[in-house]
């Protein structure tokens, strides 16, 4: 006996194929699209030389504690030779980065820390402030206008991108994708005008956009935030990384 033809059935057969050809298509462009990304959030892993190589680095830079100006009166002038004092001036260039930068030994992160006029914030036209802090965002990671400078009373709060379009030319658009791997008890470092501060993680959660509450100022307290949006390649959600102060070095 033949078997019956059931159209109903090879429909959705069909439709299987296709819907199972269109998730696969998704999944394969979510993944060339995330992947400078997750390079970066694992790159410890992806190139474990270079990443320890740029921990070394970092470490050497950190373990400078004391103000190499202390014990001199003046520095010399350029193109005039001091016969009293043989001071090496090179050696105060490598001593502190010379512009505001966040170091992070535990990711072998050292990233400038930008600033964006406040103009468009405060006139309310946030689209305006939008586009300006994605053009900050290529050169680096974002002070947040009207939030504490480091080492003040309130909360330093820092943002940067975990993602952007790979197409992008921004040297920085994944820069913060391995904050995912700090939790607390870590630390990392501000570094400006010439001063290091040094700041250890309390807390880490996650936050939807919305949540404006991690901007707040709590002038009581030496604290400083991390932001990027998360999962990585998403802009679901926000990863939030509180820090206090604990030390202030040169």
């Amino acid at each position: 006996q033949e078997k019956k033809h059931v159209p109903f059935l090879e429909e959705i057969k069909e439709w299987i194929k296709i819907s199972g050809l269109i998730a696969s298509v998704f999944v394969l462009g979510t993944l060339i699209l995330r992947a400078p990304a997750l390079m970066s959030e694992y790159e410890q892993y992806i190139n474990p030389i270079a990443f320890h190589e740029q921990k070394d680095s970092l470490s050497n830079l950190l373990q400078k504690t004391e103000n190499p100006f202390k014990n001199i009166e003046s520095l010399p002038v350029a193109g005039i030779k001091n016969v009293n004092k043989k001071i090496n001036t090179n050696a105060f260039l490598t001593i502190t980065p010379p512009d505001r930068r966040i170091v992070i030994p535990k990711i072998a992160k050292n990233i400038p820390i930008l600033e964006v006029d406040p103009i468009n914030l405060e006139k309310g036209k946030f689209a305006d402030f939008e586009a300006d802090v994605q053009k900050i965002l290529k050169k680096g990671v974002l002070h947040y206008p009207g939030t504490a400078e480091p080492g003040q009373n309130g909360n330093v709060f820092i943002t940067g991108h975990s993602s952007y379009y790979p197409w992008d030319n921004g040297k920085y658009k994944d820069v913060f994708a391995a904050l995912h791997n700090l939790h607390e008890g870590d630390e990392y470092f501000l570094f400006d005008k010439g001063k290091k501060y040094k700041y250890v993680i309390t807390k880490r959660k996650v936050v939807p956009p919305s949540d404006t509450s991690v901007l707040n100022q709590d002038y009581s307290k030496k604290t400083s935030t991390l932001m990027t949006c998360t999962p990585v390649g998403t802009a679901k959600n926000r990863l939030i990384l509180q820090a206090d102060l604990v030390s202030v070095g040169y």
